[in-house]
């Protein structure tokens, strides 16, 4: 149950991080765009102004956010093996007590 749930977990947070990357591709590209540059006489334009100061003030918070996103993921996946090793060792541990508890009833 832990896994399922780890698992939608998980998909949430890349489907969230493939969106993060639209945003940042898209800003990448409003701020080479011709218009937009702060050296461009279009500046007087208030609102070319507008859209260069949304750019200036989202590029951070959304890089932030693919960040912590990038993260989660990797300790995420960290906590997915380790609850695999768990309880792959927990049922090698109980295999062998199977085998022992055998060896003792066919004696």
């Amino acid at each position: 149950k832990i896994e399922l749930i780890i698992m939608d977990y998980e998909a949430q947070l890349v489907e969230m991080q493939r969106c993060l990357r639209f945003i940042i591709e898209g800003l990448c590209r409003l701020r080479s765009h011709p218009l937009l540059r702060w050296n461009n006489y279009y500046t007087g334009d208030w609102e070319v102004r507008r859209a260069l100061q949304t750019i200036s003030l989202v590029s951070d918070p959304v890089d932030r956010a693919e960040e912590i996103i990038n993260h989660t993921l990797v300790k995420l996946a960290s906590l997915q093996k380790g609850i695999d090793k768990y309880f792959t060792k927990d049922s090698k541990e109980v295999k062998k007590g199977l085998r022992g508890l055998a060896k003792q009833l066919h004696e």
